[in-house]
């Protein structure tokens, strides 16, 4: 497959997470998505359900319909594209406007994703596609973005990770959403919200 191939299954793959659908054609039967950029889907998703609960964890921390969006693509070759993302809606907890970035890696083969990789910069994500074997990004034939790098806010990646998924869901609103609102949090910061 050629880069500009993989970069259409990619923006299909993101245009069929925005509006909440599974797009289980674009993925193989063995797809792994392992999202380390925040504790919001700090998990490993398996196959169609993976991708499923991955928007559905995703997206609750926001009301009505969030916004998914590519917001650059860092590279892409013939095996994996490298690109930042937000998803920007209102918090469900304050009707504040939330904003969460993430950088990430989809390897694809036979016109399908095969796995995914969430990270917290891009630097990080073109590191992981290097060590995972995209030679071109080094400098071969590889789409790169013209535009320099840009810092991706930092996502608390330090809780516990045996921390049951109720209770992280509130760490998540307490640490990482309120201080991300462009108002004061009010009684989100400093005291658990506990379900």
């Amino acid at each position: 497959m050629t880069a500009e191939q993989n970069l259409e299954l990619h923006s299909l793959m993101v245009a069929a997470a925005g509006s909440g659908q599974v797009p289980e054609s674009l993925l193989a039967v063995d797809f792994v998505m392992k999202n380390r950029a925040s504790s919001i889907t700090d998990y490993t998703y398996r196959g169609p359900s993976g991708w499923r609960d991955w928007t559905k964890d995703l997206f609750e921390e926001f009301c009505s319909e969030p916004k998914l969006t590519i917001e650059r693509i860092v590279a892409a070759d013939d095996a994996v594209v490298v690109a930042t993302y937000c998803v920007a809606g209102t918090s469900v907890h304050n009707d504040a406007p939330v904003e969460f970035r993430w950088s990430g890696v989809t390897w694809f083969a036979d016109r399908q994703a095969t796995r995914s990789i969430g990270c917290t910069s891009p630097e990080e994500a073109l590191e992981i596609a290097r060590r995972r074997g995209a030679r071109s990004l080094d400098g071969g034939p590889a789409h790169r973005s013209s535009e320099p790098d840009t810092p991706t806010p930092p996502c608390g990646t330090n809780r516990p990770r045996n921390m049951p998924v109720r209770r992280r869901r509130r760490w998540v609103a307490n640490r990482l959403l309120a201080p991300l609102l462009r108002k004061p949090a009010g009684d989100l910061v400093g005291r658990p919200l506990w379900l």
